[in-house]
This record gives structure tokens, C-alpha cells and sequence, in this order.
């Protein structure tokens, strides 16, 4: 009888999570997309739809087409950013964007309305960036066994998602940021997915983050940094574990094919980086700047003020610490290993995108890093029902109040959230 009660209980607390997930991500979608036209193209946009015109009249973004000027450096050098053999604009955000938005612009070239053509111009990045958020989602419903487990990660990651409209807006931008973000989310599920103890099985993942790292370069530099970075210390990592283990994984090459894939995406960078001479440009508006150590800390603090004011960083922060002390004294789960191993993989990229971000030079705007919010998010979401399910495994004395801890950083990191974002989420639901 008792365990048909709880078989009962499962059952409905599946059906009520599977409709809160659906709810929150219906009105995710409705919030991103409604009114979408609205207001006209910033003037970042306004940049990315002139590239765009630009790739379809030349083929590539040049800077000058005898009447306008396509170019918006800060530099005394006005030169700075400009290939003088092609006047190709070489000195601004990466290329991605312009090609991936001149379809959209031809489509639109005769539309009379603005607000109409605003939104169709829209709408495909947007489209993009939710993919890029599902993809995400994607990975915390597949690490984990248990449906309930499924649905709770999933659910507390999404509602999580809804009242960071700094991101939502962001998203809904003819720029570059959704098309990082979905790039990002690809490039993170294809390596979690090759961290088996055969390694990567399928060749196609190994061409996949070849072709990843340069997209990425194109999409926004400092990504597909992260991206190499994060990849070489969480196998390096890997290796050095099991190697201390004993495993024999480590000794047979397994790693071979993911560091493979890097190192072909590296090969890749190289022309690219020649091409639009990355680090030259970096060196002199660092210099134009006055760029040093301490506005690198001051923008590591920029980063770290806004996802502790505005988002759950002190939550995530507390609920990794609380668990990993939990998982050292107590023994590991090998049935929650894989949840464990995307929650480190995400913390890494986080922690590691920071740190390349903070070296740009100019004004740390938030676009470039609201898009580690998802991030963060679903690392809190994995923790927390791992925490949850950590607690049937400890000492009575400990379930009870591990469950507590867990229930009231659910609920506290709801309440801050939703609490801190407030004004902007009444004036997105004004709009």
C-alpha cells in the first residue's frame, strides 16, 4: 500500500510539474516574441542591418560604399578596424551576424512598414536564441534518471529564466547575442555528451566543435575562447582524476578525439585571427583605453555586482558549497554522476567566460555577458535536485535538514529573483 501512495504521489507531482514547465515556457516565449516590432532598431541593430546590406551589395561588410561610412570604432585612429585592401570593416563585432541577418534583409528590402520590417528582422535571432535556451533545457532533462528529478530541473531552470529581462531583451536583438548564445549551448551539449569513459564515439562530434570554435570567433571572440579554454581544463581535469585512479581510460587515448576537435578548431582561428588582426587591434584600444589591472578587477566586479544584485549568484554560490562539502564527506552516487559532471562543466564555462570577458578594454556593457545567465541558472537547478536527492544517502540526523536547505534555496532564490527584477518585468508587461 505504501508504495502505491507513493507511486500515486510521483505521479502527480510529475503532472504538476510537466504543466508548470509548459506554462513557464509558454509564457517565456510569449513575453520574448509579444511585440516584437517594438520599439525601432537600436542603433547596435541599426549596425548589424547595415552589415547585412553591405554583405548583400559586396559581399562582405565594407566599410565604405561612396556615400556612407561603415564604421563605429572609438579610436583616435580612425583607420583602426579597417582592412585597406578590401575596406573590409575588421575592427567591430564578428562577421556571423551580418550573414546570418542578409537573408532577412533582402526578404524585407520593399517593406514600407518599419515596425513589420523591424519584427521580421527580429524574430529570426530570437528564434535562435530560444533554441539556444531549449537546448540547454534539453541537457538537464537527459542527466537524470528519475522523471520527478527531470521535471523539477527543468522547471526551476525556466522559471528561473523568466525574470531576467535584461536577457529576454537581448535575445530579441538583431545582434549577436542569440546567435553566441545558441552557438554556446551547441558547443556545451556536444562536449557533455562526449564526456563518456570511451570518449567521443561519433566523428561528427569532433567536426562539430571544429566548426564551433570558428563560428563562435565570428559570433563574439571572447566565446570561443572560453569555449577552448573550458574544454582543455575540464578534460585535462578529467584525465588527471582518473589517471590518480587508475583508470585505464586514461591511459588508452580516450581523450584523443575531443582534443582533436579543439585543436582542429584552433588550426581554424588561425587565418581568422590574421585575417582580422585580433590581437594588433586588442593592444591598441587597450592602450587608447588606458586599460590595466585594475579595470580588468574592476570589470570582474561589474560581472559579479550585476548576477549578485540582479540574479541568483550568491544562491548558486552557497547551494555548490553546501553540496560539495556534502558529496566529500558523504561518498559519491554514481547514478547522479552525470548531473554532477554538467554542473561543473557550466560553473567552469561560467567562471572562465567571465574572466576572457573582463578583458575587454572599453565599457563593460551588459551584453557582453547576460548570456552566462542561463548558465548560471541551470547549474543552480542541477545542484539543487541534486542536494535534494543527495539527502536520502546521508545520516537521519542530515536529510531533514538538507531537505529544508534545499526547499529554502528554491524558494529564497525565486523570491530574490523575481523580487530584484521587478521594476523590469512590470515595464516589459507595460510595453
Amino acid at each position: 500500500m505504501m508504495t502505491i501512495a507513493k507511486s500515486d504521489r510521483a505521479s502527480r507531482l510529475k503532472l504538476l510539474l510537466s504543466v508548470l514547465l509548459f506554462a513557464a515556457l509558454l509564457l517565456y516565449a510569449a513575453a520574448l516574441y509579444r511585440h516584437i516590432g517594438y520599439p525601432l532598431m537600436w542603433a547596435d541593430e541599426s549596425m548589424t542591418a547595415v552589415g547585412a546590406q553591405r554583405v548583400l551589395q559586396f559581399g562582405y561588410p565594407k566599410v565604405h560604399d561612396g556615400r556612407n561610412v561603415f564604421y563605429d570604432l572609438r579610436h583616435s585612429d580612425l583607420t583602426l578596424g579597417i582592412e585597406p585592401r578590401t575596406d573590409a570593416y575588421i575592427g567591430g563585432a564578428g562577421w556571423l551576424q551580418y550573414y546570418f541577418a542578409a537573408p532577412f534583409v533582402a526578404l524585407t528590402a520593399d517593406d514600407e512598414d518599419l515596425y513589420h520590417k523591424t519584427a521580421l528582422l527580429r524574430i529570426p535571432f530570437a528564434t535562435v536564441g530560444f533554441a539556444g535556451l531549449l537546448i540547454l533545457l534539453g541537457m538537464a532533462w537527459r542527466v537524470f534518471p528519475d522523471r520527478v528529478d527531470r521535471r523539477l530541473a527543468a522547471t526551476t531552470f525556466v522559471l528561473l529564466l523568466i525574470p531576467s529581462i535584461p536577457l529576454m531583451l537581448h535575445l530579441r536583438e538583431v545582434r549577436y547575442y542569440p546567435l553566441q548564445l545558441f552557438l554556446s549551448s551547441v558547443a556545451l551539449a556536444t562536449l557533455f555528451a562526449g564526456l563518456k569513459e570511451n570518449g567521443w564515439r561519433s566523428r561528427g562530434s569532433v567536426v562539430l566543435i571544429a566548426l564551433l570554435v570558428p563560428l563562435l570567433f565570428l559570433s563574439f571572440a571572447p566565446a570561443a575562447l572560453a569555449l577552448c579554454l573550458t574544454a582543455g581544463i575540464f578534460h585535462a581535469g578529467k584525465w588527471v582524476a582518473e589517471y590518480l585512479r587508475g583508470s585505464q581510460g586514461a591511459l588508452q587515448g580516450h581523450y584523443i578525439p575531443p582534443l582533436l576537435g579543439l585543436f582542429a578548431g584552433g588550426l581554424l582561428l588561425v587565418p581568422l585571427v590574421m585575417f582580422f588582426r585580433s590581437f594588433s587591434i586588442s593592444r591598441q584600444l587597450a592602450s587608447f583605453y588606458g586599460f590595466s589591472l585594475a579595470g580588468y578587477l574592476e570589470n570582474l566586479a561589474v560581472i559579479g555586482g550585476y548576477f549578485s544584485r540582479y540574479d541568483i549568484l550568491l544562491f548558486a554560490v552557497m547551494i555548490k558549497l553546501v553540496l560539495l562539502f556534502l558529496w566529500y564527506r558523504h561518498g559519491s552516487v554514481e547514478t547522479l554522476s552525470p548531473a554532477l559532471r554538467l554542473s561543473a562543466l557550466l560553473t567552469l564555462y561560467l567562471v572562465v567566460h567571465a574572466l576572457c570577458v573582463a578583458n575587454i578594454p572599453n565599457r563593460l556593457f551588459t551584453r557582453y555577458f547576460i548570456t552566462l545567465q542561463p548558465m548560471l541558472a541551470l547549474g543552480f537547478a542541477l545542484d539543487l535536485v541534486l542536494l535534494w536527492r543527495l539527502s536520502p544517502r546521508l545520516p537521519a540526523r542530515l536529510r531533514a535538514s538538507v531537505r529544508s536547505f534545499a526547499a529554502l534555496f528554491l524558494l529564497g532564490s525565486l523570491l530574490w529573483s523575481y523580487g530584484r527584477n521587478q521594476p523590469f518585468m512590470a515595464g516589459r508587461l507595460a510595453e
